[in-house]
């Protein structure tokens, strides 16, 4: 349980983690993005406006991680 793991499995382990940690932020904001539609309008949101969603969504994924590393 305290032990190791030697580095030929933590690098694919840890590739794995960043993968699923990508996959379950970025799914429900692409989800979102695909149904929701402009206010006043029956137009979809542009790939650039999508794409910066996303965005927002990494950098406070990342905001949350540092508050977490980091306690106050």
């Amino acid at each position: 349980m305290n032990g190791r793991v030697p580095l030929k499995k933590a690098i694919p382990f840890g590739l794995q983690h960043i993968l699923a940690m990508f996959v379950s932020n970025l799914a429900p904001v692409l989800i979102v993005c695909s149904a929701a539609f402009i206010q006043g309008t029956n137009e979809h949101l542009t790939p650039a406006e999508i794409t910066e969603i996303l965005q927002c969504a990494m950098f406070a994924a990342g905001l949350g991680t540092i508050m977490q590393l980091y306690p106050v």
